[in-house]
């Protein structure tokens, strides 16, 4: 773990925890135990043996565990919407060129954030419509998406139509490559022989390649 069992070891993690960062600590310790253990033992509880904190004060910044999982999701999404925005900042990217780069940036983060990613948008752990700061993460990401097409309409690279809608084709393409590759890849290397391995195997090796493809789907 990042974060030592006690904080014995972390002295900062307590010297945070009184200039209130407690909650990013407890987030990031969060992170690193659902990579290592699952879902199914995390408590808030566990977390504040793991940062070394009283079993209470977890319980200032997170009212249950459900809400903890919505601060992982809106932990993850503010990553997200920070490298989408970096993309989108390129002057020296074309339009198709910066969609290009944000569908790379999705699949690479559900990759390399797995744990954030499983709770963006999964329902059966969290009801999302409760948690008004995770919804409006989810919006901001979805708005750079909008923009990214409204620009290539603009150009005429883009078909006409609700842009919204355009958007949502886009998503779901991103969205079930990187499921697809995230859920497979540990087990993937050893049963390649198979079609649906080697479906996955291409999902993982030609990421731009299928970024490209998914994108076609809006282009006139």
């Amino acid at each position: 773990m990042v974060l030592s069992k006690t904080g014995q070891d972390n002295p900062t993690v307590r010297d945070n925890y009184h200039h209130g960062d407690l909650r990013k600590a407890l987030l990031v310790c969060a992170c690193e135990y659902l990579r290592e253990k699952g879902t199914d033992t995390l408590s808030l509880r566990a977390l504040a043996r793991e940062v070394g904190v009283s079993p209470r004060a977890p319980y200032r910044h997170f009212v249950s565990r459900n809400a903890l999982f919505a601060g992982i999701a809106s932990f993850g999404l503010e990553i997200l919407q920070e490298e989408l925005e970096a993309v989108e900042k390129k002057e020296s990217l074309e339009p198709k060129e910066i969609l290009v780069e944000m569908g790379l940036v999705y699949m690479r983060f559900a990759l390399a954030h797995p744990e954030k990613y499983k709770l963006i948008l999964n329902t059966s752990l969290l009801d999302s419509n409760e948690y008004t700061d995770l919804m409006a993460a989810r919006g901001r990401c979805f708005d750079i998406l909008v923009s990214a097409i409204i620009d290539g309409q603009r150009l005429g690279i883009y078909r006409e139509g609700e842009v919204e809608k355009l958007a949502a084709l886009i998503w779901s393409g991103f969205h079930g490559a990187a499921s697809l590759v995230q859920i497979a890849t540990p087990i993937v290397p050893e049963i390649y022989e198979s079609p649906a391995a080697s479906a996955i195997k291409y999902l993982a090796e030609e990421q731009k390649e299928v970024v490209i493809e998914v994108l076609k789907v809006i282009e006139k």
